[in-house]
């Protein structure tokens, strides 16, 4: 019969047994480990020393510090004669690389992601803490989104009620000479000084002549007066033009909404923890940090983007005048078509940076199994299995994120179309009437080719599996025999890795064949005089 053993003893080995279910110690350490360097018994015994009495009055937490701090050495901890390593211990120390990598990558990319979701409304704010969210970020989560969805309804009412952008081509490409001079300042107006302003305009319009283009010239930056406007309700195709985009950008809103806020969809990081850890070991530091660069740039591309986008505000105010504001005081009408301009592009962002962030992803991983194929040094089956979660992460993507990008790059198109249209047959020879109708057509066209080439480069690098499974057919792959060649080139072949944008999987061969057929399409126009301008240089 065994003797009784004591409280310090008891609580000692039921620490012990605590600490080995918890890091599961009993497979990895108690079966062929080496046994540690012997220290001296009087150092073992007076670290392992501790109070009955202590242990038995504290509570079980304090318990467990006091055991740990009790068996620390300076090289680890010592556990029944087996020192144990724990890093990272204090999160203070991080030796894997691919933690640090995603770590980084997420203070330095995806943070300001995220926190690009939370201004348009897509995630909550307060998301990224542990704590329990506090009652008044609760209430600005509810009523957050409500601000963003009327602000974007703000905006596209600002957009038909003041033809937004000049995109009439019957009316906007012709040089306005009904404007007055420029920056006046508007006189405040009583009752009386309004019914004898009035009365003096009628009577001037009626003794004017029919002819209302010629009295007034235009002068750059001027203010389109109500009274000196010929047409003032003008703004042609309004369905085409205004409607169906805002209708699109609405779509876009709401399933993102959906996607990233109702169903909480992570898939960006779950990608990036997925490709991180797949890469080579030997070139790891290099590819991921030319991952985060790449997608550091993706991310400062979108800024400048963005303010592009607003700054074409500007310069139409400057070649066409300024607008009667919807309500006044003017100021807070111009403040609220800022904000609701920069929360408006801001959508056109998002949805471009996630579609463009997965696809470098894949393409990073792509290139990666490539390259381990091409050497050898990864063998058949593995490279089937990885290449199986690329086929399921094109899937994602060709899902919702897919739809968004398409709505948003259909409107992209239509905007580039109407602006190189207007471009071509613009007849107003200002200089600012010039560069906004060129900077129009290349805000457009820069985020519409960015997203197009994207899609473009994923497909062009997984076609390259097949000629590396072609080659391995011919020219053997290590030991292979010939029915895991077979199986190979059938599985490559069968295996679709296309991504897709407006439904159809998007080549550089497609696109190349695509942009000759609308250039020789518009000189056709042009040599038809379908399409012509007043002078006959084109």
């Amino acid at each position: 019969m065994q003797p009784s053993q004591t409280p310090s003893s008891t609580i000692r080995s039921s620490l012990v047994h605590e600490v080995h279910d918890t890091f599961d110690f009993e497979k990895q350490l108690f079966q062929g480990t080496e046994s540690p360097v012997p220290r001296p018994s009087s150092s073992i015994q007076t670290r392992t020393s501790i109070n009955t009495t202590q242990l038995l009055s504290v509570s079980p937490s304090s318990q467990k510090a006091s055991f740990f701090n009790a068996n620390y050495d300076e090289n680890g901890y010592v556990f029944d004669g087996v020192k144990i390593d724990i890093e990272d211990i204090d999160n203070t120390s991080v030796s894997n690389i691919t933690t640090q990598s995603l770590k980084r990558c997420k203070s330095q990319v995806l943070k300001h992601y995220y926190n690009l979701l939370c201004f348009i409304g897509w995630r909550p704010f307060y998301k990224e803490h542990y704590y329990k969210t506090p009652f008044l970020i609760r209430i600005l989560n509810f009523v957050y989104p409500v601000m963003i969805i009327s602000l974007l309804f703000y905006s596209y009412a600002f957009d038909i009620q003041t033809c937004q952008a000049k995109l009439n081509l019957a009316t906007d490409t012709v040089r306005p000479s009904t404007l007055s001079p420029a920056f006046t300042k508007p006189q405040r107006l009583t009752t009386s000084s309004l019914i004898t302003s009035s009365s003096q305009l009628v009577f001037s319009r009626l003794s004017q002549p029919s002819d209302f283009t010629t009295n007034k010239t235009h002068g750059i930056g001027s203010n389109l007066d109500l009274d000196s406007k010929t047409n003032v309700d003008q703004c042609g195709h309004i369905i085409t033009t205004y409607v169906l985009p805002s209708l699109m950008h609405l779509i876009a809103y709401i399933i993102g909404f959906i996607y990233f806020r109702i169903n909480d969809n992570e898939q960006l990081y779950a990608l990036m923890e997925k490709v991180f850890l797949a890469v080579n070991v030997t070139l790891k530091t290099v590819s991921q940090d030319r991952v985060i660069k790449r997608l550091k740039i993706f991310i400062l591309i979108g800024v400048f983007w963005v303010l592009s986008a607003m700054s074409m505000n500007i310069l139409s105010r400057i070649a066409f005048g300024f607008e009667k504001a919807i309500f006044e005081p003017k100021w807070l009408a111009y403040v609220l078509e800022a904000l609701a301009l920069l929360i408006s592009n801001s959508v056109y962002l998002a949805v471009v940076i996630n579609h463009a962030t997965q696809c470098e992803m894949i393409i990073f991983y792509v290139n990666e199994i490539r390259t381990r194929l091409e050497e050898k040094s990864i063998n058949l089956k593995d490279a089937m299995q990885q290449i199986l979660d690329i086929r399921m992460s094109i899937g994602n993507l060709n899902s919702t994120v897919s739809k968004m990008t398409t709505l948003v790059a259909l409107t992209f198109l239509e905007k580039f179309m109407i602006g190189l249209m207007i471009l071509i047959i613009n007849k107003n020879d200002e200089l600012f009437a010039w560069i906004y109708r060129i900077s129009f057509t290349l805000v457009w066209f820069s985020i519409l080719a960015f997203t197009l080439l994207q899609v473009a480069r994923l497909n062009s690098k997984c076609c390259k599996f097949k000629q590396i499974a072609l080659s391995a057919r011919v020219y053997g792959y290590h030991a292979s025999n010939r029915d895991e060649l077979d199986s190979f080139l059938l599985f490559i072949s069968n295996a679709k890795l296309r991504a897709k944008l407006f439904g159809i999987p998007l080549r550089p061969a497609l696109i190349l064949g695509s942009l000759i057929v609308f250039t020789f399409g518009l000189i056709i126009l042009f040599q038809t005089s379908i399409i012509s301008r007043p002078d006959s240089y084109i």
